[in-house]
């Protein structure tokens, strides 16, 4: 099981390696593409943190501080990718529901406010985590509640915002085809509960015991989690790129507009007195 969990965590950091260099150097950047770069940034840096564990767990040194450190790495790393999933998912769900008011007040660099945000806000659960190790238990357990409430809030966002969309789509969308947006989420959703699960009940009970093969099987969805989208991006790219061979570049770019397209590219057509329907593009 170690062994898959570094293959798969090995070409997730593959695949999200290209995703940020193609995001941040050779593709220009939308509304949409600055949450998928976040994103892809943080599931790297989670790949990297589910390596770096298994080579001290198979060496099997005995360094506590290093354990404790991976430990706050993965509440911090999942926390991100949730929420940029969640900023996501709301931005599409306002623009369906709301389209005109979304084009006309949404601000010029929303989406550079909302990830530095992200990132800046996961940290305050790790910080005080840090600081009740110097305090007593109960203050401790206030901070761990503090982070779960924050992470059920994220969690159900996504879920209801995702379900919003599915509902909106179907009924509007003459092609009702899936977009990618939907078939991360859904993914996300699918791949990620078992490991948040996972953290709350190790949270709340530390002497919570579970099997070896369900913790292994959580960490390999986990992992599965932060590397599949790239794949979504490039096969979906190049369904869209039939006519021809194409670059990377040029893969990953028409997966990104056609997803800019769907959350904001939506046109809005009157079907009556006070009533209208959203096609998505």
């Amino acid at each position: 099981v170690y062994l898959l969990i570094v293959i798969i965590s090995l070409c997730g950091l593959v695949g999200n390696g290209i995703v940020i260099w193609l995001l941040g150097f050779c593709i220009k950047r939308n509304a949409f593409s600055v949450y998928i770069l976040n994103l892809a940034s943080a599931d790297f840096a989670f790949l990297l943190r589910n390596i770096m564990f298994v080579l001290v767990h198979l060496f099997d040194t005995d360094m506590s501080i290093y354990y404790w450190l991976m430990k706050e790495c993965t509440y911090f790393f999942y926390l991100v990718s949730l929420s940029f999933l969640m900023a996501i998912s709301l931005e599409c769900c306002l623009s369906v529901l709301f389209p005109l008011w979304y084009k006309c007040h949404r601000l010029a660099h929303l989406s550079a406010i909302v990830c530095a945000l992200i990132w800046g806000l996961s940290l305050s659960p790790a910080i005080l985590r840090i600081l009740c190790s110097h305090f007593v238990a109960l203050t401790c357990y206030a901070a761990y509640l503090f982070y779960h409430l924050i992470l059920f809030f994220v969690f159900s966002e996504v879920c209801v915002s995702s379900l919003i969309l599915v509902i909106q789509v179907q009924g509007f969308s003459k092609k009702r085809q899936s977009s990618r947006i939907y078939v991360v989420i859904s993914l996300t959703v699918i791949l990620g509960l078992p490991f948040g699960v996972t953290l709350v009940n190790f949270a709340f009970s530390p002497s919570f015991s579970y099997s070896y093969n369900t913790s292994h099987i959580c960490y390999l969805l986990s992992a599965v989690n932060s590397s599949v989208n790239p794949v979504i991006y490039f096969f979906v790219g190049r369904t869209r790129q039939q006519q021809g061979q194409k670059s990377l570049r040029e893969v990953l770019q028409s997966a990104l507009i056609d997803d800019a397209e769907q959350c904001e590219g939506h046109s809005v057509t009157s079907t009556g007195v006070g009533s209208s329907a959203v096609t998505l593009t």
